[in-house]
């Protein structure tokens, strides 16, 4: 049986979070931490799925299982 499970995000609050694929430790660490918090307070974490910051804000959102939307660009 799987452990994902439904949750519904479009119901609720959103931001973004966007950054460079070239990334500072600093921009690493606070991305992280803005997007952990924002998810705690009960925000969908919105971003692309490049690498770098926005990678690292999806990471970091999926450690609190509030959800996260990637917006894959074309």
């Amino acid at each position: 049986m799987s452990t994902w499970r439904f949750l519904n995000i479009t119901a609720k609050r959103k931001i973004a979070i966007i950054g460079c694929r070239d990334y500072s430790e600093y921009g690493r660490l606070i991305s992280q931490k803005f997007a952990y918090e924002l998810a705690r307070m009960g925000f969908v974490i919105v971003s692309g799925a490049a690498r770098g910051i926005d990678s690292f804000s999806h990471k970091a959102t999926l450690n609190t299982k509030t959800g996260t939307i990637a917006v894959l660009g074309n």
